[in-house]
């Protein structure tokens, strides 16, 4: 059997359309299990149900809080988080539940934002899954909505690319925003990492290794990912058998809002090379002074650039 986690923050109606979407389109004899974590820390689920007079079946568990709704023919479980854990800890929180629940082999970690432009088979998955034993998750071709930009599957980036686009970011932004991780590729491949907006996962294999690690809140997830399964002999792989569109989150404008993911995005990154590729003291120092670098320019370039747009 399968389970499918989302975790939401403040999207409830997104969510349950999601897994409209997803049951349309997905074909599979396994039976699935939809669980949906709350990480608003406002009952926001909870809220829109009854705004929606949606029924909610409160679910015995002394160690959850959760309920179970309707949404057309699926019946998902939703748990409230009392809070907002992030992307990792969400994750390990929807995914502990299925195993308590009913010891799914495999889940599948979505963002709501995805689209399928085609039906999918979950088997295309299986099999590779089947054909490599080592591989504990997998990831399918994942494009922009316009199909235009292929968002997965991402190589390793190394320290000195990244403390480089801090100073890019600062100078000229649009030279920046070429240098990343990014794989262009039509063939199945096994690759560093795969995005977490659509993820197949080996229940068993992402338990041994302990999930997600729940020392980052947001960003870089999947990267880590990559080498807690590394130190078990374990790998990610790419299909190209399975194409979803990802709808990315609305650009971000506001300048404070901007240098706030930049920051939960510069302690996440630290987070990694530090702990998993053991950048040593000096590194570290290179890194805070290009971040710093960064957070101190940005500001002004967006004053200088709200004037001259003032003055046109």
């Amino acid at each position: 059997m399968t389970s499918v986690v989302i975790v939401d923050y403040k999207t409830p109606r997104e969510s349950f359309m999601y897994i409209g979407r997803f049951v349309e389109a997905i074909t599979t004899d396994d039976d699935l299990h939809y669980v949906v974590v709350d990480n608003s820390g406002t009952d926001d689920i909870r809220t829109y149900c009854e705004e929606q007079s949606i029924e909610m079946e409160h679910v015995d568990s002394d160690e959850y809080d959760a309920y179970t709704v309707n949404v057309g023919r699926a019946t998902v479980y939703v748990i409230d988080a009392h809070g907002n854990l992030g992307y990792a800890k969400g994750n390990n929180l929807g995914v502990r539940f299925s195993n308590d629940m009913w010891h799914d082999r495999r889940v599948i970690i979505s963002n709501n934002d995805v689209y399928f432009p085609r039906h999918i088979d979950l088997d295309s998955f299986e099999q590779v899954l089947r054909e490599h034993p080592d591989v504990a998750v997998v990831g399918p071709m994942v494009r922009s909505m316009d199909d235009s930009i292929q968002q997965s599957p991402r190589s390793m980036m190394t320290f000195s690319k990244w403390v480089f686009r801090y100073w890019m970011f600062g100078i000229a932004p649009r030279f920046a925003l070429r240098i990343g991780d990014a794989v262009t590729t039509n063939r199945s491949q096994y690759v560093y990492w795969v995005t977490g907006c659509f993820m197949y996962v080996d229940a068993e294999k992402f338990s041994q290794v302990g999930m997600f690690d729940p020392n980052t809140f947001l960003y870089w997830e999947e990267k880590i990912l990559s080498e807690r399964l590394a130190r078990h002999g374990y790998r990610m792989y790419f299909t190209t058998g399975v194409t979803i569109h990802h709808q990315m989150g609305n650009t971000i404008s506001n300048a404070v809002a901007t240098l706030r993911s930049a920051k939960f995005n510069y302690d996440s990154a630290i987070y990694y090379f530090t702990t998993y590729r053991r950048i040593n003291k000096l590194q570290s120092l290179i890194a805070s002074l290009s971040f710093h670098f960064y957070t101190g320019v940005f500001p002004i370039r967006q004053k200088i650039k709200g004037a001259v747009r003032r003055n046109k």
